[in-house]
């Protein structure tokens, strides 16, 4: 699947044994088509970027179940003939000039379990998918233009996953979603026209709701704890929520809350401590301050994403919460120090994104931390308080302008897998990755990589990508 490979994929049908088949990220050559198709095992294949489908081959593979195209001049037809496969089960066509009229032909597919036609704008009515009795799993999202017949989808007695985010879908369609009696998953984010979801709290099965920026999904006359399955959800507008009394509104046993807050100055959550099931906590908050010192009483809290713009009181309180695992930081232009982070006992992952240090700034790396991953950052050669043991095994480090030395990684022993994309100011310390005795990836786009570097690395047997 390397994108720089220039090869006629389709010459791989005459392999008789081959099962599955994928073809490049950008398919840049024009394809043949072998006069004799010989692999008739053939169970999967995957086209992106492609002008030359070989569609009327593909239905000579009786055994086919899984086919994905994107990105791809895909016309109605071509959906007609791959509707006719007799084991297709999964079918992947999103960001494809497809209309409703292609939804017709998929209407009459006998065995489809899961279908994909995200990113298609010009559709606008879906009710065709109602007659696929077998659909179990439905992604809808960011088709701009639905706005009809999504409703028909809650009689679909095998749907369990369904994500209509960014449509144009209205109450009408939440009142047919509300008769499904088999639903699990239902994502309604970004459905402005939504009004009133309260047919969606009749849905006895549902597992994880998303209805994230709909303003009126967090109107107090809502009580999600009539959804007694419910394990996830998204909110916006927590603020409502802030006091502890309106806890009784969460379904118990909730186990992920990803929360938008907006509107506010300062946001307490107190609430969020009564949560004693949660596992996963995603907290946006844009410009406004949260204090998140009740978190440490989450007993069972694995895994927590804080967006915000400020820390008043700095990031101490973290390391009170002795069983995160995974951490994400994000978004936060007011100077603040990390170097507390490595107080963190249990952290294995951390994740740190357009965060700004202050002048002399450093990162605490706890001693359990295996990837590190930070994005536009401003961190230096000298922000790194790495350990003498330590276990860190993938560092990302890409798109940090202010590295100009890689010579701090001589200390990372354990590491594998190195990110350096965009890394453009680096110019010392490139030797250190030859001493790192269990470096097996290294991807270094748009950084100058000596080239005596490169060829050591890869005799030694690294896999290096520095192309431009």
């Amino acid at each position: 699947s390397d994108s720089r490979l220039k090869v006629d994929v389709c010459a791989f049908l005459c392999l008789p044994h081959l099962r599955v088949l994928h073809g490049p990220k950008k398919c840049s050559c024009a394809h043949g088509v072998p006069a004799e198709v010989s692999c008739m095992k053939l169970r999967t294949y995957s086209s992106q970027h492609c002008y030359s489908l070989p569609i009327v081959e593909l239905l000579k593979m009786e055994e086919l179940e899984e086919v994905s195209f994107s990105y791809c001049v895909l016309k109605t037809r071509n959906v007609a003939d791959l509707a006719r496969l007799q084991r297709l089960r999964i079918l992947s066509i999103c960001r494809t000039a497809i209309d409703d009229s292609t939804l017709l032909a998929l209407g009459k597919c006998a065995f489809l379990e899961k279908l994909d036609i995200s990113y298609s704008h010009g559709l606008t009515d879906v009710s065709p998918l109602a007659n696929v009795l077998t659909l179990e799993e439905l992604n809808l999202s960011n088709c701009s233009c639905v706005e009809k017949g999504a409703g028909d989808l809650g009689r679909l007695p095998r749907l369990r996953v369904l994500n209509l985010k960014h449509t144009r879908v209205t109450d009408s369609c939440v009142v047919g979603l509300g008769t499904s009696r088999s639903l699990v998953m239902l994502d309604l984010a970004s459905c402005w026209n939504i009004t009133d979801i309260t047919p969606v709290l009749g849905i006895a099965t549902l597992q994880e709701l998303d209805v994230l920026c709909n303003d009126e999904a967090s109107s107090e006359k809502y009580d999600f704890s009539r959804l007694q399955s419910l394990r996830g959800l998204s909110l916006r507008r927590a603020d409502y929520f802030e006091h502890e009394e309106h806890v009784s509104v969460f379904p118990f046993g909730l186990t992920k809350l990803n929360l938008y807050c907006a509107g506010r100055s300062n946001i307490t959550l107190s609430f969020i401590k009564k949560m004693q099931t949660l596992v996963e906590l995603k907290i946006y908050s844009g410009k406004v301050c949260i204090n998140f010192d009740e978190l440490s009483e989450l007993p069972h809290l694995r895994t927590l994403s804080l967006s915000t713009s400020k820390y008043p009181c700095g990031v101490k309180s973290l390391s009170k919460c002795t069983t995160l695992v995974k951490l994400s930081l994000a978004f936060c232009y007011y100077p603040t120090d990390l170097l507390p982070l490595a107080d963190m006992k249990s952290l294995e992952e951390l994740h740190i994104a357009l965060f700004t240090l202050p002048p002399g700034g450093v990162i605490g790396i706890p001693p359990l931390l295996r990837h590190l991953e930070l994005s536009g950052c401003n961190v230096t050669n000298e922000s790194f308080k790495i350990p003498e043991y330590n276990v860190l095994e993938c560092l990302d480090i890409s798109y940090c302008d202010f590295l100009t030395d890689l010579s701090f990684i001589r200390k990372m022993e354990r590491l594998e897998k190195l990110l350096l994309d965009n890394d453009r100011n680096i110019e010392y310390g490139f030797e250190a990755l030859s001493e790192l005795p269990f470096l097996r990836y290294i991807s270094a786009t748009l950084v100058r990589l000596p080239s005596c570097v490169c060829s050591t690395l890869r005799e030694n047997g690294v896999t290096v990508v520095d192309r431009d």
